[in-house]
């Protein structure tokens, strides 16, 4: 072989290795090939230095490093690659350091880097030395290896030397104590050392302090076991430390002691590299995971438009399914009425400009989806034309806030223009402004300040803007219209004073949202008027104050009403003064009223007693009290009635209190029977009344009771004695009609006798005889009269008739006719008004009208025609059973203008027998008045006379409409033959 052809030996079986290197021999030069097997180079090898420049082992070889440690073990010195898969390389890089070929050098290669195989190859067969000539010492090696061996080590020390010289690695050799004797250029490349400086340093300086006790260790363990797994650690001065991978052997030094060989491969790009991939792969996570969480949807379509990816928002919002992207386009996902737009408008202009954004519709089948969306351009790696992204925002809500907003606008400025209160619309932005300048330039006490300085407090006033006015604050101010109200103000209505100025601003100052002051102003027609000035920073414009919402409300009549109010209160502040004092002396008087009325109840001759409501218990008890029981006070408070007095009266007690305290009534026991410690059986008369607490509901029962043992007992004896009164008054009438009865015969004969005189004797008796015998006659008729009243009289319960309905103007009728020969009836001027139908006895209600209007006619003046007047109505008069109660009633009233009499007789004219004119004047018995009261006294009625002295008479007739039930029993019991 000439001596610029190189040879390599290529250990292979599969062809495509053959043609991956077959493509690296292009680059390689004169190089001629060679296939071997591995049979073929371990026999070569053995035979003697082998004729290749250089072995190839393939990828498909299973154990290339032991192949390797087999040609070594030869002593062959003939340079090595070993190919292999991507995976594989850290592998048997690995393991090639871990074994380390002494007189070999030793690369692995990927088998698709063909770059680094190619340079590999070509490094290592330029390093190849110059193979010695041994075929003159074949003899002397055979005679022993002991001839030999100089030679061979001279030779073997002088290319190790040269090897590590030109090694891809950093090499240092170390003595036991870590010193460096030797090191490569590589080695003084990684670690930045000068010849003049490193020589007999320490290892150790040149190591990064935080990788020093992972170097020591790995040195130490070289020395003590001969080798050690590589650790990466970082070497160099610091501001430019490199990451290495160390690898200690342990190796024999010139003079036979061990030594460390510090293999150092420099991996600071590698490791950048792995740190930059890392780094971009969490991005990638990051960003993977951003897109796919992020609430706006985010879609990569192609160049054509055919969807590549979306993201779970587009999948929710737009219902894009991620397997469903090839079959999807990008105008599928817009609203039918924005497509067209999107395809001629919209995407020509991202083509032409790069990005595009504004308001689509998109849709989810039928739903329409307003949604914020930009459009642009993305370079895609390896593709010719960009693709398309778009970012959609959901602005559904913002569109119904939108919305909504335009509403509440409308609405407001409907209320605004529409309210009765006077509204401005202002903006203080410029005020907020130069207000903040101020406290920025230094303004402590901005309230002092503009006191001090009124023309920045008018030029703050300037500043102000009115924006509009509703139509209450042009009539407030008697305007006309809104143009002449914004022409006659400066800054605003009813802002003339200085202290509301000042007022507002530092309220604007101070962040306040809202504001209210009181102050005077004017009307355009200058009536003064006096005003509550309010206002409101409006929603979303706090920062900037550019939209305030003041409110005016006209409180002058408000404003004299709390003046007048004021003097009121000044004035009843004076009376409660005044009245202060009253009140006091009026405690006191109530304490001694207080103390007098205790005195009246422990004095009554009542007994007075309080129960708790609670457990009826007594509470309080009075001296009558103690001295009706026989019991003192003490004894009795706080117990009941079952611990004094038998169970059937306490049970009787007991029924009556509760009935007053759960029926919240006052009871009223006529008689209650009670044993008395001290007197026995008494009867009492009880009112037990409730007392209410502040809550109202009975706290207590009051109790009043009055002994009335004694009346009881008389009630008993006047009963008695009433009894038999009755009886001796029905004997009385009952002798009263049988005497009057008897008595007509003997006074018929005396008229009998005296007319029968005055007949036939008459002429014989002389003026005194005719007068003795008219004055018998005169005595017998009013006798016959006398009696035939009492007989009258005491007919009117004796033969009295059944009650029924009478017709008072019937009987009225024939009242008129049986008077007519009463004197003075024809001139008489008689008014009857309408009369009812009452339920009575016609005998006597005919008896009683024409006893009261026969008197009307008799008692007249003389030389005067007499007036009567005859009237009914409605009344009412006490009830039949005497219980208070009152009861519908029927007035009859018969007046006249006759002679009168004196009020002081009203009563004495019903007495039986009285008159009050002598028999010359006027006749009667004095009987009919007494038989009028008779009557109406049996109706259940009464009767009165009112009357003067010559000017006329009144009786008034007041008779029940509803019969009494002793009416009813004496109808009941009534004999119609009575006698």
């Amino acid at each position: 072989m000439s001596g610029s052809t190189r040879s390599v030996a290529l250990v292979a079986t599969l062809s495509s290795t053959r043609q991956v290197f077959d493509r690296v021999t292009q680059w390689l030069g004169s190089v001629e090939v060679v296939a071997v097997s591995e049979e073929d180079v371990l026999a070569a090898v053995a035979q003697g230095s082998p004729a290749w420049d250089l072995l190839v082992i393939g990828v498909e070889v299973s154990s290339p490093i032991r192949l390797a440690q087999r040609i070594r073990g030869h002593e062959a010195t003939l340079p090595l690659i070993v190919m292999c898969g991507p995976g594989e390389l850290e592998r048997l890089a690995f393991a090639v350091r871990r074994s380390p070929f002494l007189g070999m050098t030793v690369a692995c290669c990927a088998v698709d880097d063909l770059r680094t195989l190619t340079s590999t190859a070509l490094s290592l067969l330029h390093r190849r030395p110059t193979r010695p000539d041994v075929s003159s010492d074949v003899q002397s090696r055979e005679r022993g290896s002991v001839t030999l061996a100089p030679r061979l080590a001279t030779q073997s020390s002088q290319f190790i030397d040269r090897l590590l010289e030109l090694a891809p690695v950093g090499t240092v050799m170390l003595d036991p104590s870590g010193r460096m004797i030797g090191w490569n250029l590589r080695a003084a490349s990684i670690l930045a050392l000068l010849e003049r400086d490193a020589a007999g340093t320490m290892f150790m300086d040149h190591v990064d302090p935080g990788s020093r006790e992972t170097a020591s260790e790995l040195i130490r363990h070289a020395l003590s076991s001969g080798e050690s797994a590589p650790a990466t650690v970082r070497c160099g001065p610091p501001g430019t430390t490199r990451w290495v991978e160390l690898l200690a052997t342990c190796v024999m030094g010139a003079h036979g002691e061990p030594c460390v060989l510090a293999v150092l491969q420099d991996v600071t790009a590698r490791i950048e590299a792995e740190a930059t991939a890392a780094a971009l792969r969490r991005d990638q996570a990051r960003l993977a995971a951003l897109v796919g969480n992020a609430s706006e949807v985010v879609v990569l379509a192609s160049a054509e438009g055919q969807l590549l990816f979306v993201n779970g928002a587009a999948s929710r919002l737009l219902g894009v399914e991620a397997s469903s992207c090839g079959t999807v386009r990008l105008l599928d996902l817009m609203a039918n009425e924005d497509r067209s737009n999107v395809a001629l408008d919209v995407l020509p202009v991202v083509w032409r400009t790069g990005a595009w954004a504004g308001e689509l519709r998109l849709r989810n089948g039928r739903t329409r989806i307003d949604a914020l969306v930009n459009l642009f351009l993305v370079d895609v790696e390896g593709e010719e034309r960009p693709a398309l992204g778009l970012i959609a925002r959901d602005i559904r809500e913002r569109v119904r806030a939108e919305a909504t907003i335009r509403e509440r606008e409308a609405r407001f400025r409907t209320l605004f223009d529409d309210c009765p209160i006077s509204i401005w619309e202002e903006d203080f932005s410029e005020v907020k402004r130069r207000v903040d300048k101020l406290m920025d330039s230094g303004v402590m006490d901005l309230r002092a300040f503009l006191d001090a300085n009124p023309d920045v407090l008018d030029d703050l006033k300037s500043r102000i803007r009115i924006v509009d006015v509703n139509q209450a604050s042009v009539d407030l101010f008697r305007a006309g219209d809104k143009a002449t109200l914004l022409a006659g103000v400066r800054v605003g209505v009813g802002r003339e004073n200085h202290a509301l100025y000042r007022d507002e601003f530092v309220a604007v100052a101070d962040g306040e949202r809202r504001f209210e002051a009181e102050a005077n102003s004017y009307t355009r027609d200058g009536l003064p008027i006096h005003v509550v000035v309010r206002w409101l920073v409006a929603p979303g414009h706090e920062g900037d104050y550019s939209r305030v919402l003041v409110c005016i409300l006209d409180v002058t009549r408000q404003k004299e009403a709390e003046d007048a109010l004021r003097q009121v209160t000044d004035a009843l502040e004076q009376r409660v003064r005044d009245r202060t004092v009253e009140l006091r002396a009026a405690e006191a008087e109530a304490r001694r009223t207080a103390a007098f009325l205790d005195s009246i109840v422990e004095n009554l001759p009542h007994m007075v007693f309080v129960k708790e409501a609670a457990d009826l218990k007594f509470a309080r008890f009075n001296r009558a009290g103690e001295e009706l029981l026989g019991v003192h006070r003490t004894a009795l408070l706080g117990k009941s009635d079952y611990d004094f007095f038998p169970r059937e009266e306490a049970d009787f007690f007991t029924e009556k209190d509760r009935m007053v305290l759960e029926g919240h009534v006052v009871v009223d026991i006529p008689e209650e029977p009670i044993h008395t410690h001290a007197h026995g059986l008494r009867f009492l008369h009880t009112k037990k009344i409730p007392l209410y607490g502040p809550d109202g509901r009975p706290e207590y029962l009051l109790g009043i009771s009055e002994d009335i043992t004694e009346r009881k007992r008389a009630a008993e004896t006047l009963a008695q004695k009433a009894a038999e009164l009755e009886r001796s008054n029905a004997e009385l009438e009952q002798f009263a009609y049988v005497a009057s009865h008897d008595l007509q015969e003997p006074v018929r004969k005396i008229q009998a006798f005296a007319n029968l005189i005055a007949g036939k004797l008459a002429p014989l008796l002389d003026e005194a005889g005719g007068d003795l015998l008219q004055r018998i006659q005169s005595a017998a008729r009013r006798m016959q009269q006398l009696i035939n009243d009492v007989l009258l009289y005491s007919r009117v319960t004796t033969q009295a008739q059944p009650f029924c309905d009478v017709d008072l103007a019937q009987v009225m009728e024939q009242v008129l006719v049986d008077l007519e020969d009463a004197p003075s009836r024809d001139s008489a001027q008689i008014r009857i008004g309408p009369l009812p139908v009452v339920q009575a006895d016609a005998v006597q209600m005919h008896q009683l009208l024409q006893n009261l209007v026969g008197n009307a006619l008799k008692f007249h003046h003389p030389g005067t025609a007499p007036r009567v007047t005859v009237e009914a109505r409605e009344s009412s008069m006490p009830g039949p059973n005497g219980d208070g109660v009152t009861c519908d009633a029927i007035e009859l009233s018969i007046r006249d203008e006759g002679i009168g009499f004196d009020p002081r007789h009203a009563e004495r004219i019903f007495m039986p027998f009285q008159r009050l004119h002598g028999r010359g004047a006027f006749e009667g018995t004095g009987m009919g008045l007494a038989i009028c009261r008779k009557i109406v006294e049996r109706h259940g009625g009464s009767i009165v006379a009112e009357g003067q002295p010559e000017g006329g008479a009144c009786f008034v007739v007041r008779l029940p409409k509803v019969r009494g039930r002793h009416e009813r029993d004496e109808d009941a019991s009534h004999d119609p033959d009575g006698g």
